[in-house]
């Protein structure tokens, strides 16, 4: 009896190593769906030829998938997948690539400051050398007059006038203003399509991914306000 025992044992011990070794060296079914749909999927370096959704047979293990949808606007995923033995589910949501907004026009230039006061008149230069008295007789012709005298050199300069006010700031979102909407962490309740799955900033405007209504809502950073919505069905 104790011979027969051993013998089961030793048979269903084969039986469980033969089954996990063919496991462990089988195939498993990858399914792969994305949001959005019509992505192109990449497994190990190598294009599938499908796009989601999609599924696909590969060995048990680690693979590197890719889910993109070139040249679209949207950022491609890249992610490390485990396949098991049997079915295997991939879901995808792809983000929106993200754009900086133009700077804001140059602000106009300060009026020019007042002129500096008016520096000190020069002295006087000397007076010229008397000419020689004629001899005393008839009145002769007036004599000539005399040279005139060298000029005074030239007064100090006044000091400079104090520079003007500065000119009123641009009206573009500059750095300062983006860090001051950055700064508000209150929770804030805005208005987007159904189901929001992902979200996007750009440093103006805020977007999200809605997966219930296949749309994308912009809106601005500053109020919350709904600029526009972008619909994904075809």
């Amino acid at each position: 009896m104790q011979r027969l025992m051993i013998r089961v044992f030793t048979i269903m011990a084969a039986c469980w190593f033969t089954a996990s070794a063919h496991a462990q060296t089988g195939n498993g079914s990858l399914k792969v769906t994305s949001f959005p749909s019509g992505a192109r999927v990449v497994v190990d370096g190598t294009d599938t030829g499908k796009v989601t959704p999609m599924s696909v047979s590969l060995a048990i293990g680690d693979h590197e998938v890719v889910v993109s949808i070139p040249n679209s606007g949207w950022n491609p995923d890249t992610r490390t997948v485990t396949i098991n033995s049997g079915n295997n589910d991939l879901s995808v949501t792809l983000l929106p690539a993200l754009t900086t907004g133009l700077q804001g026009p140059k602000g106009d230039p300060g009026p020019q400051g007042p002129a500096g006061a008016k520096g000190a008149d020069g002295a006087p230069g000397a007076a010229g050398a008397a000419g020689p008295q004629g001899p005393a007789g008839p009145k002769g012709a007036d004599g000539a007059p005399g040279a005139t005298g060298p000029q005074g050199p030239a007064g100090l300069k006044g000091a400079d006038g104090g520079p003007g006010p500065a000119g009123p700031p641009g009206v573009g979102i500059g750095l300062r203003e983006r860090r001051a909407a950055l700064k508000d962490w209150s929770r804030k309740t805005f208005p987007v399509g159904t189901t929001p799955r992902a979200i996007a900033f750009d440093g103006a405007t805020i977007w999200t991914i809605n997966s219930g209504s296949f749309t994308i809502s912009r809106l601005s950073a500053s109020n919350g306000t709904l600029l526009d919505t972008l619909n994904l069905k075809r």
